[in-house]
């Protein structure tokens, strides 16, 4: 029996390992979105009821015209270099990447999806009743494999699962002296304390006015031996 709570295989840069400043960070998106909403398939594939895609991996019409899955969608984000979240993303952070080209920035990170299914959403909006214990706990299977030093949060409706509701953070009545950028989890089966740095999803006015805030906190985490 395949006991695996991952559907979206994590997309895993060249120098995940080598990482920033030693430290090896994956970064946590929110969902992906289907708006294709006269698929004959699309019903099923985004029903929230179920909230699972996963017999519908090798069909999508739109995946099958490019050769591609649905389990794969975090590497097709990815590698979308049209993204405005990712390039809102890369291009903040490139100034913390020492001598790394523009290019090469999503190179030196991880990347997953936390919601596990695809979200039909024409409006683009990611609320709680579309999140279950099983993207927890594909998470928490992610970290054990990833072995992060660090975890990068996309956004605030994933934070009550993550850090709020998360029974492996250690310090959340610590989360006032950070803003509320910054808690630790111990997860069994990894042999470090994880910070978990918490910030506006990159397509958000939030990402731009509060980057200062971020960035402060990031570099705090990326330093700290």
């Amino acid at each position: 029996m395949n006991n695996k709570k991952n559907f979206f295989e994590p997309r895993v840069g060249q120098h995940y390992s080598e990482g920033i400043n030693g430290k090896k960070v994956l970064v946590v998106g929110t969902s992906i979105y289907c708006s294709k909403t006269d698929c004959i398939i699309y019903s099923q594939c985004t029903g929230p009821e179920k909230k699972d895609s996963s017999a519908f991996d090798t069909l999508c019409p739109e995946y099958k015209q490019s050769g591609s899955v649905l389990h794969d969608e975090p590497s097709n984000v990815w590698e979308n270099t049209d993204s405005r979240t990712l390039k809102n993303f890369t291009t903040s952070l490139q100034p913390y990447l020492v001598e790394v080209p523009a290019d090469q920035v999503c190179e030196y990170f991880a990347f997953t999806e936390y919601i596990q299914y695809i979200i039909g959403a024409p409006d683009g909006v990611t609320k709680p009743q579309h999140i279950s214990q099983r993207d927890f706990d594909a998470f928490v299977e992610t970290v054990k494999v990833l072995q992060p030093d660090v975890i990068i949060i996309w956004g605030c409706v994933i934070n009550k699962p993550l850090v709020q509701g998360n029974l492996y953070v250690i310090d959340k009545a610590a989360l006032p002296d950070s803003q509320h950028y910054i808690s630790h989890m111990s997860l069994p089966g990894v042999d470090h304390t994880i910070p978990l740095l918490n910030c506006y999803h990159p397509s958000s006015s939030g990402w731009h006015s509060d980057f200062g805030i971020f960035a402060k906190y990031l570099k705090q985490v990326l330093d700290t031996q």
